[in-house]
């Protein structure tokens, strides 16, 4: 397994365990005061260093675009499921290395979403 992509899956899956709990915590807005607060509160977070693996431009960008977004939590276009979705992460690890996963490395970022995200 290749250190690079073993610290990025880790980081990146951690960052995006940040950001899932922030907006679980805010009661999961998609509109209204608590949705401008979650963008608030996931800019703080870039602006204090905490989410260095993430493209800040494009995902406040992202979250700006799912303003409103009022499909039910599990449907796979929700933004709940967007901010917990495995295959996300995977592909934004793989954006960032430049190159796919090996099969160790995807059963390395499973375990690792299983241990953040599965409860």
């Amino acid at each position: 397994m290749r250190k690079e992509a073993v610290k990025l899956i880790t980081n990146i899956m951690y960052e995006g365990k940040l950001i899932f709990d922030l907006y679980e915590s805010l009661g999961c807005p998609t509109d209204g005061q608590a949705y401008k607060d979650f963008i608030f509160d996931v800019t703080d977070l870039f602006v204090r260093g905490k989410l260095p693996n993430h493209n800040m431009q494009f995902f406040l960008d992202w979250l700006f675009d799912q303003r409103g977004n009022n499909l039910p939590k599990q449907s796979s276009g929700s933004l709940y499921t967007a901010l917990s979705d495995l295959d996300g992460f995977i592909s934004g690890v793989e954006s960032r290395l430049g190159d796919d996963l090996t099969e160790e490395e995807d059963e390395f970022a499973q375990k690792v979403f299983e241990g953040l995200f599965v409860y």
